[in-house]
């Protein structure tokens, strides 16, 4: 009778292995191959320049990311980022096993899932290849595309596809955007307190928004910050600077350098007309798939400064558009303002703006149906690509 029972057991045992085994091997060879990996290129936001080289309008679909390289980035955020998120980075292989451990314990302990013990390169697997959800089938082919994005990519390669591409907020993608929508600045302008800040919303960046809970936010930061001067990355004099530091967030600052939009602002039905008219144009131009999702930089004539000062002048009505008051340079595009369908008192307007002197008193002004604004002067050159 035992031996039955061990015969059984036996079979069973056995059985169950080659089914893992095959459903292993079929979740292997759903990976991405090779060249898919080696060459992959994330969507990217479209940016359009105004005359003086600022950015005055983005569009993306789901996903506001603005590809910077490595070399790009501030040397403080990356080793912020990699203390907060992988601090054996380039030791290891593409597991932390001594990390994966540690995450075990503590998620028996508390009977449920508190961390993970993911690595920066098992986070760009799932980020970038994978899925979120939390299945078997995901954690298995996480742990075959690591391996295999640690044997095809160096790992400056790595790091530069996880921070293009890790989410830092509602519509956020990529450090670049971050630096510029938490701080208005380019992320190799970011400061060592800074970068404790970005590094230190990773694990929930929507929960972890400096705009919603700063006190959390910077408590996460003096952790961080606190890590580094251990790991000797950074002095204590460092240290105590950064502490002491005084954050100023982007919607503090008066004057803003850059019109950066996460998907909260990009679905605000109050935003600028002429972005709506401009995105129109370019959206029966380039096509959805460029304009969303490939990265281009679109160098115009518009000018932002003449735009803000005659939207002073004339009350813009984004609700119901009539028409469209223009300022024309030549050709060129210089102005897109929607008013009413009223036109009384466009002639004092005209007399107001060219009572301002150069460059207002040069503008040919005109009030025109949006079906007929003249988009030939807006595009100054061929657009260019972002380059990932």
């Amino acid at each position: 009778m035992i031996k039955k029972i061990i015969i059984l057991l036996t079979i069973i045992l056995s059985i169950s292995i080659i089914l893992l085994g095959i459903a292993v091997y079929k979740f292997a060879k759903d990976i991405p191959d090779a060249n898919l990996i080696k060459n992959y290129r994330p969507d990217l936001a479209t940016e359009v320049y105004d005359i003086s080289g600022k950015v005055i309008a983005q569009y993306f679909d789901k996903k506001n990311r603005i590809w910077v390289p490595l070399t790009d980035i501030s040397n403080s955020l990356i080793d912020a980022v990699i203390t907060a998120e992988d601090d054996t980075f380039f030791e290891h292989t593409g597991f932390n096993y001594k990390e994966i451990w540690n995450a075990f314990l503590e998620n028996i302990q508390k009977w449920r899932f508190v961390r993970g013990g993911s690595t920066i390169t098992q986070q760009l697997a799932k980020n970038v290849f994978l899925y979120k959800k939390k299945t078997i089938e995901r954690k298995t082919k996480e742990v075959f595309l690591t391996y295999q994005i640690e044997k095809l990519l160096s790992k400056k390669r790595i790091l530069e596809l996880y921070l293009n591409e890790v989410e830092w907020g509602d519509g956020l993608y990529g450090i670049e955007a971050a630096s510029r929508f938490y701080f208005d600045k380019h992320a190799y302008e970011i400061n060592l307190s800074e970068s404790a800040i970005l590094a230190s919303m990773l694990p929930n960046p929507k929960y972890f928004d400096p705009y919603k809970r700063l006190p959390r936010v910077i408590k996460r930061q003096q952790k961080i910050l606190q890590l580094m001067l251990e790991g000797k990355k950074i002095t204590k004099d460092e240290y105590e600077k950064a502490l002491n530091y005084k954050l100023i967030l982007r919607e503090e600052k008066s004057e803003k350098r850059f019109n950066i939009e996460n998907l909260k602002y990009k679905n605000n039905k109050e935003t600028a007309c002429y972005k709506h008219l401009i995105e129109g144009y370019l959206l029966e131009r380039f096509g959805e798939d460029r304009l969303y999702r490939g990265g281009l930089k679109i160098r115009t004539g518009f000018d932002i400064e003449v735009n803000n000062t005659i939207s002073k002048i004339i009350a813009e009505n984004n609700s119901k558009i009539g028409n469209v008051f223009v300022a024309l340079e030549g050709d060129i595009l210089k102005s897109i303002i929607c008013i009413g369908s009223d036109e009384s008192g466009i002639d004092k307007i005209k007399k107001e703006l060219e009572s301002l002197g150069p460059p207002y008193n040069f503008y040919n002004y005109k009030i025109i149906d949006e079906n007929n604004i003249p988009w030939d002067g807006l595009i100054l050159e061929t657009p260019s690509k972002q380059v990932s």
